[in-house]
């Protein structure tokens, strides 16, 4: 009996041992495994490259300078500058080192300044000085070369011309009977031939581009000779009906529309130059004085637009782009006139 205790005694015991062997067993193989695939783990974490950052090219605030548009001064020193800068910003005109003008730039960026003060005779410089958003000075790409005569009854020369002396000069303002980009324009006949068609003659700035348009039909563009003279075929008519001619002026620099002149005429009655109504289309960087000027020689004539066309005009510091403006008719008669 106590043989049969002891074997089950030492069974039980041994049982007791290959548990406890194959509890460590199985313990250290579920650690080797958790071993593995941490290292696993990692070696694929140390395999992705982190994402570069990732950053903007900064905005660089490149200055924009002020610029020239349009230069009219007279004789005796004064007149009109106008231009483009950023909207709001203060432009400064200067005349050698020293400023002549000041004047802010509307919300399109053009602004405009009136010279009350006399600009003195002889060769002088102009140009063009702004503040920048960082506060620095930036000054204009192009100075203008005034040359006012002193003694002679030449008129203003006035040219346009990049700063560091290298590109193109262009002149704003010439000394001759019209002033470069003046207004002008004037159809001097309509003949009807026996065939029915009609010839139109006419003058305006030598070079300039008119578009010539029959009954709101468009016919052709021609260009003035170096006299200012014009002329063109309409084709053949219907001489028993009313016509309408209508003449367009077209700007050098962008082909919009400058001057017009719609003129009636028929074979039935004489060809009356005085019943054509002459309307001007304001461009940018246009204001009523420098209209004025350009198309009856004085700018203080401006009132004679701005009275002809109040219905429009709430200001007449404030005109836009497109408007377009009927010029009186006696004051009409002025615009085709040379501008001494």
């Amino acid at each position: 009996m106590r043989a049969v205790y002891w074997v089950l005694a030492i069974a039980a015991l041994l049982a007791l041992v290959i548990a406890a062997w194959l509890a460590g067993s199985l313990g250290s193989t579920s650690s080797d495994q958790q071993g593995r695939q941490s290292d696993v783990e990692e070696a694929a974490v140390a395999s992705i490259e982190p994402e570069p950052d990732v950053f903007e090219e900064p905005e660089i605030d490149t200055p924009t300078p002020p610029s020239f548009d349009i230069v009219r001064i007279s004789r005796n020193g004064t007149g009109v500058v106008a231009g483009r800068a950023l909207p709001g910003q203060k432009v400064e005109l200067l005349q050698g080192e020293d400023v002549a003008a000041s004047a802010f730039a509307d919300d399109n960026g053009e602004w405009v300044i009136i010279l009350a003060d006399r600009l003195p005779g002889g060769s002088l410089e102009l140009s063009l000085r702004a503040r920048g958003a960082d506060g620095q000075l930036v000054t204009s790409d192009n100075v203008v070369v005034v040359e006012i005569p002193e003694e002679s009854d030449e008129g203003v020369l006035a040219v346009l011309s990049p700063r560091t002396g290298d590109g193109v000069s262009r002149a704003l303002q010439i000394p001759s009977g019209n002033n470069a980009g003046a207004l002008i324009l004037h159809v001097s006949s309509i003949d009807i031939l026996p065939d029915s068609s009609a010839i139109v003659t006419g003058r305006s700035n030598a070079g300039d581009s008119l578009r010539i348009y029959l009954n709101n039909a468009y016919v052709n563009e021609v260009t003035a000779d170096d006299a200012g003279a014009w002329s063109i075929s309409l084709g053949a008519l219907d001489v028993s009906a009313d016509h309408e001619l209508r003449i367009d002026q077209l700007a050098r620099e962008d082909s919009a529309v400058t001057l017009r002149i719609v003129q009636p005429f028929s074979k039935s009655a004489p060809f009356e130059p005085s019943a054509a109504a002459r309307s001007v289309v304001v461009s940018r960087g246009n204001n009523l004085w420098a209209i004025a000027r350009s198309v009856y020689g004085g700018g203080e004539l401006y009132t004679v637009i701005f009275e002809e066309n109040a219905g429009q005009i709430r200001n007449p510091d404030l005109i836009y782009p497109g408007q377009v403006f009927d010029l009186p008719g006696a004051a009409a008669d002025q615009a085709v006139s040379p501008q001494n």
